[in-house]
């Protein structure tokens, strides 16, 4: 049923129109139009007495319904799936900046060309790491850290299982953190590995 084939007894304006426009993204169109009805029904039985209850549902009733219907909606609004296999390991983690005696001349130019600037989520990584799937623009979650990291950077040949977090240039951050022992997760494309490992 199209939201836009609603008859003209059962059009709304202003807050119930975003309402509308909202269940319309989430695809569910039939919850949209019963909403309308209800809130119709709400609109009149209020006009006819606000004192009175109706035959079938009180005042109260139908606004507490359409609440249950929206709520109802929201939790069960189906979530796409995840497209990455996470895998986690455990790293050396320290962190830098953007700052030429720290990385080299060009700070902001990272190893794949990437500018960096200060608030980026990203890391650098080993080389070693990078064998293990940790390539370019990898996603990756850190022990202890909300945010989702992307690899930006490549740490100097010498270095052995160890992340860097690009902390801008903010150095006493940096400092702050230190080096610290800990496990990263980091994602792998599903399309991009056999159907056997997937199920794994």
């Amino acid at each position: 049923m199209q939201l836009d084939n609603i008859p003209k007894p059962f059009r709304l304006s202003g807050v119930l129109a975003r309402i509308i426009f909202f269940f319309k993204k989430a695809k569910n169109s039939t919850i949209a139009f019963v909403t309308v009805l209800f809130f119709n029904a709400f609109k009149e039985r209020k006009n006819e007495s606000k004192n009175r209850k109706s035959k079938w549902f009180g005042y109260g009733h139908i606004k507490y319904f359409f609440l249950f219907i929206l709520a109802q909606l929201i939790a069960c609004k189906s979530k796409e799936p995840d497209k990455y296999i996470w895998k986690e390991i455990t790293v050396k983690a320290t962190a830098y900046n953007s700052l030429a005696y720290q990385t080299s001349s060009n700070p902001d130019i990272a190893a794949w060309g990437d500018s960096l600037k200060p608030g980026m989520k990203s890391i650098a990584v080993s080389r070693d790491l990078i064998k293990l799937g940790l390539k370019h623009n990898t996603p990756v979650k850190i022990e202890g850290l909300d945010s989702i990291y992307l690899v930006k950077d490549k740490m100097h040949r010498r270095k052995r299982n160890q992340i860097d977090i690009y902390m801008g240039i903010d150095v006493k951050k940096a400092k702050e953190w230190g080096v610290k022992r800990l496990k990263i997760k980091y994602g792998i494309l599903k399309s991009k590995l056999p159907n056997d490992s997937i199920h794994e």
